[in-house]
């Protein structure tokens, strides 16, 4: 495994909560990319090399808020470019917020 991947799967890691910073160190020296905080950045990596498992478990960890200028609100982990285009089609002003769902440390 190169360094490159090495630092995407330890940030795959700390992300879903299978390790932290302690566990980590314990291995000496590791690598971990710039954006390894940015659960996007770490989903298109994974999608650029086709390993679609973690790209599922991350995709399920982030839920989409979408408001509505009236004040409707619609939740969603994978149909938030769905919700926009339709929402756009018919010129709604809406905004999104997204959500990151907490995981729990594994012992």
């Amino acid at each position: 495994m190169d360094g490159l991947e090495e630092s995407y799967n330890n940030a795959f890691d700390l992300l879903v909560g299978n390790t932290d910073f302690d566990k980590l160190s314990e291995k000496g020296s590791f690598m971990l990319p710039v954006d390894y905080e940015d659960s996007n950045a770490v989903l298109k990596h994974f999608e650029s090399i086709e390993d679609y498992e973690k790209c599922i478990i991350i995709r399920d960890m982030v839920k989409y808020i979408i408001t509505t200028e009236n004040g409707a609100v619609q939740e969603t982990f994978t149909g938030k470019e769905l919700y926009c285009q339709i929402l756009d089609k018919f010129q709604i002003k809406y905004k999104v917020d997204v959500k990151e769902e907490e995981t729990e440390q594994e012992d």
